[in-house]
């Protein structure tokens, strides 16, 4: 980080002043999400090279740049170089002309290079995402087509305890009641599982997907044991929860600054997650049970990834 004080134009400045302006903008760094140490350079613009050299003679870490001779003072004692600094400096110095030219030229370069990988570049397929919906498409055309035989054979109940057909806690996940039962869930699968397995890669997804699966369909049947009712259920919508719910918690764990950019869809997520479980709980036909399961294993696991990452994070950082 390099500070430049242009000393030619705030006119006087105290050492109390400089010594704020410096830890201030340290710290301003820090809430902008700067964990790791800061390597930083002061470098002072002056006509009056003595005040300026007296103003910065505490701080190991600065320089004086005389403006009207174009030269760079280092006292004894003070920060040798800097990445490199110290000869460009002398080299824009003595031909600033031929300097800029140069820094034009490269910015130049720069922005050519950035526009054509944004033009190149494509945004990454969510192969496990289309999978998991082309599997639900085939099996709700399979079960038009056979009369809901697949219905009957793997919707999920309480009879899963009784004639220990666990496979069912899966197949349930994969049929649907009808053309709109299956848009509504893929629409959610799509729109919030494309974007979760970007983040946590397509296996981590793919994994998490199932589990959460069997994690609503388990909530399901913990209720019906508890209420003794041998309703049957179907649907994608327990694991499309888990979804919303890894998202809901992902969007919260971004830094502030990034949080008030995603406000609108947040709130929309939120709104969307109250006002469908809201809807659940007065449906008797809708398995409100396994939405709330869904939900509750999606922001636990996504927390506990959070956490996971951050302390590996922070010990390859104390390592470094």
């Amino acid at each position: 980080i390099i500070f430049a004080l242009d000393l030619t134009r705030i006119g006087t400045c105290t050492v109390e002043q400089y010594d704020t302006l410096q830890s201030s903008s340290l710290e301003l760094l820090k809430k902008q999400g700067i964990r790791h140490e800061m390597h930083y350079l002061t470098i002072c613009l002056a006509g009056n090279t003595e005040r300026a050299l007296a103003l910065c003679a505490h701080d190991k870490r600065a320089w004086v740049i005389d403006v009207e001779a174009r030269r760079l003072l280092i006292e004894e004692g003070k920060l040798e170089d800097f990445y490199g600094m110290k000869q460009k400096l002398q080299v824009f110095l003595e031909n600033p002309d031929a300097a800029m030219e140069e820094i034009t030229q490269l910015e130049n370069l720069i922005r050519k290079e950035i526009e054509k990988k944004e033009k190149s570049a494509k945004p990454p397929v969510s192969y496990v995402t289309l999978v998991i919906i082309g599997i639900n498409v085939i099996v709700f055309l399979l079960d038009l087509y056979s009369g809901n035989f697949l219905w009957e054979q793997g919707a999920l109940s309480l009879h899963v305890l009784q004639n220990a057909q666990w496979y069912r806690l899966l197949t349930s996940a994969f049929l649907h009641a009808d053309i709109y039962h299956l848009l509504n869930n893929m629409l959610i699968v799509y729109a919030v599982g494309s974007v979760l397995e970007n983040v946590i890669g397509r296996v981590s997804y793919a994994v998490f997907y199932m589990l959460a699966i069997v994690a609503s369909g388990l909530s399901f049947i913990c209720y019906s044991m508890f209420s003794q009712d041998y309703v049957m259920t179907i649907g994608a919508s327990g694991a499309a929860y888990a979804l919303l719910g890894a998202m809901t918690v992902l969007l919260l764990s971004q830094p502030l600054r990034q949080i008030r950019n995603m406000l609108p869809r947040l709130l929309i997520l939120l709104a969307c997650v109250i006002i469908g479980i809201t809807q659940d709980l007065q449906n008797p036909m809708v398995n409100a049970v396994s939405h709330i399961g869904g939900i509750c294993f999606g922001a636990i696991v996504m927390l506990l990834f959070i956490l996971v990452k951050r302390i590996r994070k922070e010990g390859k950082s104390h390592e470094n």
